[in-house]
């Protein structure tokens, strides 16, 4: 009897101790459990984290490639902007300088078409104008002239109006030099005569001094040699 109750008061202690045991694994299960849950959910939040901070950082790489994408052409409008400003400023330039060049070439013809026109006034003005001798001229004549005071001339006149004002010019300076001159007057020359033609006798150095005088002027003359007296025909103006 007494080993009995031994025996089950042994059994009893065998049972505690398992129990604790089995309470003792039940506890590290759970509390494995709780640690390997805690492990699990430590490892997603660094899997989060991770693939937070990887969607970050390519977040942040791709904004910083796009900058630098947005710089880059930024850079490159701004680049094709001043060549186009640059270009667009020559081809003013080259504009300006081509037309300053036209206007210079434009103003050179046109001083060239006023000489031209000058000129050609200023011939057609001494082709018109009358014939007549500068005071200077007119002065230095009588002076030369007066050297052979009292020499005497005939002198023809022509009813052309030029001629005949020209012809009474030469008479004024020769009675101014002293000499003595008669006058014939005609209507026309058949043929025409140019100029002043003048007929004096070989050596007659009065009427040479004449001559000399009159080409000096850059007047017209022909000298026809004969006859004893002096001969003057102041014929019509010599055409240009």
């Amino acid at each position: 009897m007494h080993s009995e109750v031994s025996a089950t008061i042994h059994r009893r202690d065998e049972v505690s101790e398992l129990e604790e045991v089995v309470r003792t694994v039940s506890d590290l299960v759970v509390s494995s459990a709780r640690w390997n849950t805690a492990g699990v959910i430590l490892l997603a939040i660094t899997a989060v984290i991770a693939v937070a901070t990887a969607v970050v950082s390519g977040v942040a790489l791709s904004k910083q490639e796009r900058l630098r994408d947005a710089e880059s052409r930024l850079a490159s409008l701004k680049e094709k902007q001043l060549r186009d400003e640059l270009t667009e400023a020559g081809n003013t330039a080259k504009e300006a300088r081509d037309r300053s060049v036209m206007l210079e070439t434009e103003a050179a013809k046109q001083q060239e078409r006023a000489a031209k026109a000058e000129k050609e006034l200023l011939e057609l003005q001494q082709r018109l104008a009358w014939r007549t001798f500068t005071k200077e001229e007119e002065q230095r004549l009588v002076k030369e002239l007066t050297a052979f005071s009292g020499m005497v001339a005939e002198l023809t006149l022509l009813g052309d109006d030029e001629a005949a004002r020209f012809g009474e010019t030469i008479i004024s300076i020769l009675g101014n030099a002293g000499w003595s001159v008669r006058i014939v007057t005609t209507g026309v020359s058949v043929p025409p005569r140019y100029g002043i033609i003048i007929g004096h006798a070989n050596g007659d150095n009065g009427a040479e001094t004449f001559v000399r005088l009159l080409k000096s002027t850059n007047m017209q003359v022909r000298e026809e040699i004969g006859g004893k007296s002096i001969q003057v025909f102041v014929g019509l103006k010599p055409p240009p």
